[in-house]
């Protein structure tokens, strides 16, 4: 079983993707909205608000 600091380190580690969509979130959040529809294959129009929320807070 792991410890709390263990747990701690392991919940902190990022990857790469959480870097990517991150800066793709800060840097080009009109690309969202269609990367969502590609992902998922739903046919959302662009004018839809994207709130981004930091999820170390959460």
């Amino acid at each position: 079983m792991m410890n709390v600091s263990e747990r701690q380190k392991m919940e902190t580690i990022n990857t790469p993707y959480d870097d990517t969509f991150r800066t793709l979130l800060q840097d080009c959040p009109e690309l969202v909205v269609p990367l969502i529809n590609e992902l998922f294959g739903t046919n959302y129009t662009g004018r839809e608000v994207v709130v981004s929320n930091e999820n170390e807070i959460f």
